[in-house]
């Protein structure tokens, strides 16, 4: 992934994005198609904040992306399983 300042970002091992480190390699997207899934992709791969509902019953969690319910506690489920979404449960808002 480029950037405009020419910095070419590369996915860590962690899941992250940081500055590639050579050597890299680069890919070619071929139609504004594959750009849109690729950015799509990507919009999945940030880690987002789950939604927080308080019930009777006590407190659920949605995904941000497509409202599906996701665990109480939730630490230990990283990813959406109805859409992919990656959620973030650090504590900091």
């Amino acid at each position: 992934m480029n950037n405009d300042d020419g910095i070419i970002l590369q996915m860590q091992e962690d899941g992250a994005w940081g500055i590639a480190k050579e050597p890299y390699c680069t890919l070619e997207i071929q139609t504004k198609e594959d750009y849109e899934k690729l950015e799509e992709m990507l919009e999945k791969h940030t880690a987002k904040k789950p939604k927080k509902i308080k019930l009777r019953q006590g407190t659920q969690w949605l995904c941000p992306a497509c409202g599906n319910t996701v665990a109480g506690l939730g630490a230990d489920l990283l990813y959406c399983n109805e859409c992919g979404q990656r959620m973030d449960w650090s504590l900091e808002e």
